[in-house]
């Protein structure tokens, strides 16, 4: 059975505007910028749907060590949950309010 929260979501989401949905690149995003990567090819099994805490991602500065692997390839952001991951700049994502 659906809940009422996720039927009031669906309702908002088809009322948006195309350009909601428009894919963009990690480099586009500004840092704390919300946002859900697309599935990569291979194996995703098990990864708990985009809905999971842990698929939810924000932009974040570069700090400390990072900051090597953050060059103007790639950028660090972090999930709910706190996990630092690193992205590259040219992966496409999907930016959520």
């Amino acid at each position: 059975m659906t809940s009422k929260a996720a039927k009031d979501l669906k309702k908002r989401i088809v009322q948006e505007s195309a350009a909601c949905f428009e894919p963009m690149t990690f480099g586009e995003l500004k840092v704390y910028e919300k946002f859900i990567c697309f599935p990569l090819p291979g194996d995703n099994s098990g990864h708990g749907g985009f809905r999971g805490i842990s698929r939810i991602f924000t932009k974040a500065h570069s700090v400390g060590t990072i900051e090597v692997l953050t060059s103007s390839t790639h950028g660090r952001a972090e999930n709910l949950r706190g996990v630092s991951s690193i992205f590259p700049n040219s992966m496409l994502v999907l930016r959520i309010a």
